[in-house]
C-alpha cells in the first residue's frame, strides 16, 4: 500500500461537506459548537477517514499518504462491510425468530466486527 501517516480522529459527529463546496471540500467536522475541524490532503482522504469515524473509531488512525491509496483502501473498506453485513444479515435470519431480533443480532455483530467483542 506504500506510505503511511498516522491521523487522530476527535470525538463528535462527523460531517463532510459536498465534494462540489470548493473551498471545504477536504474538510471533515467533528461535533458542534463548536466543531473541531481537520483538513485532509484530498478528497479520498477526507472520504476515507469519514468512512472511518462512521463506523464509531476515534483516536489515532494510518491512512495511505496518496489519494490513489486512500481511493483504493475506502473502496476496499466498502466492500468489506458491505460482505460482513450480508454474512450477518444471513446468520440472524436463519436463527433470530422475528424482525427487531434480526435487527438487534445484525448490529451486534457489526458492533463485535468493528470494535471487537467485549471482554
Amino acid at each position: 500500500m506504500g506510505k503511511s501517516k498516522t491521523v487522530e480522529l476527535p470525538e463528535g459527529e462527523v460531517r463532510l461537506p459536498r465534494a462540489e463546496n470548493m473551498f471545504e471540500a477536504t474538510t471533515i467536522y467533528f461535533g458542534k459548537n463548536p466543531a473541531v475541524s481537520l483538513v485532509c490532503d484530498s478528497r479520498a482522504e477526507a472520504e476515507l477517514l469519514v468512512a472511518i469515524a462512521q463506523e464509531g473509531l476515534r483516536g489515532p488512525i494510518s491512512v495511505p499518504t496518496t489519494e490513489e491509496g486512500c481511493r483504493i483502501l475506502c473502496q476496499s473498506l466498502e466492500n468489506r462491510l458491505s460482505s460482513a453485513r450480508a454474512k450477518f444479515e444471513e446468520l440472524a435470519k436463519e436463527r433470530a425468530g422475528s424482525d427487531k431480533l434480526r435487527e438487534q443480532v445484525t448490529e451486534l455483530l457489526h458492533r463485535w466486527f468493528i470494535h471487537g467483542r467485549p471482554t
